[in-house]
């Protein structure tokens, strides 16, 4: 079995077909096509991983550096999955 390089990124939160302005943090794997957007754990609790982009952002930068993973490998796995 072959590992998958994945990283993490934001994509746009849309509710009723419009950008609220808002951004949820989301999985890539590299080569494959979409992405794997975060969500609640539980359907009481906080979604946590939507927010402002700044926020976003250092959860994004967070999750990568623990994985590892600089900007620039972020930027070209994300734009291996268009």
């Amino acid at each position: 079995m072959t590992k998958k390089n994945y990283c993490y990124t934001s994509v746009p939160e849309i509710e009723n077909g419009y950008f609220n302005n808002r951004w949820r943090l989301a999985k890539v794997i590299e080569n494959e096509s979409g992405y794997y957007p975060y969500g609640k754990n539980h359907p009481n609790r906080l979604d946590s991983y939507v927010g402002t982009s700044d926020y976003i952002d250092s959860l994004v930068k967070t999750f990568n550096k623990r994985l590892k993973i600089s900007d620039e490998r972020a930027l070209t796995i994300v734009a291996s999955t268009y």
